[in-house]
């Protein structure tokens, strides 16, 4: 019954008053659901230590038919994503997962945003203040050869990756920082090891690289 619509968060109060293992119930129905029934179960799994129930969560457990954002605080709170992040090694699950509820709780620059007037009336109603008006093209005398445009540009530079791919290079870039400085300050390795230890073939590019982006260069790492 807990998976009918509507009855969902009925199910999930009775589940926890009445079961002993009751986080393994509400998970179990909060897998089987989705739109609000899911939010529902979600947001009663925020105390949960269980890593399953975290790495689902993290993973799948905030997608949903309604919104995203609604469980991404929720599930990036409760799973440890930041922690997550930090390990050695991350799972493409949870690289596409994160790049998906980042997309989901940061706004686009083009919300509140509109196009053409909206306060008093059409355009051609309201008194011109502004400089008189151009020329029109026939009227101009000829102009030299227009360069190309900011598409047509962007063009000549080749394929843009996929903003997914520039996320995920982002989230691998930041990762190997962290554990490089971790390396720097806690082992006796030269720089050239580190930065091959963690991905930087090249160790003139990694220390400035390391510097640009600390504003420390790799030698003079400081302690804290």
């Amino acid at each position: 019954m807990g998976a009918l619509e509507d009855l969902t968060l009925y199910a999930v109060v009775a589940l926890r008053r009445s079961q002993p293992d009751r986080v393994d119930a509400v998970f179990d129905l909060a897998r089987r659901v989705d739109g609000w029934d899911r939010i529902h179960a979600v947001n009663r799994l925020a105390d949960t230590g269980d890593p399953q129930i975290k790495a689902w969560l993290l993973r799948e457990g905030f997608r949903n038919t309604i919104l995203d954002e609604y469980l991404a605080h929720t599930a990036a709170t409760t799973g440890d994503l930041a922690g997550t992040l930090a390990q050695d090694t991350i799972d493409e699950a949870l690289l596409e997962a994160y790049c998906s509820s980042r997309r989901s709780v940061e706004p686009t620059r083009s919300a509140g945003c509109r196009t053409g007037p909206t306060v008093g009336g059409p355009r051609a109603h309201r008194p011109r203040t502004g400089p008189p008006p151009r020329a029109s093209r026939s009227t101009r005398q000829p102009a030299r050869a227009r360069r190309p445009g900011r598409v047509q540009h962007l063009a000549l530079l080749g394929p843009v990756p996929h903003p997914d791919r520039l996320l995920r290079d982002r989230i691998r870039e930041a990762v190997a920082d962290a554990r490089a400085r971790q390396l720097l300050i806690t082992s006796d390795h030269s720089v050239a090891e580190i930065a091959a230890a963690v991905g930087y073939p090249d160790p003139f590019y990694f220390s400035r690289h390391f510097t640009a982006v600390k504003r420390y260069e790799p030698a003079r790492v400081p302690p804290s």
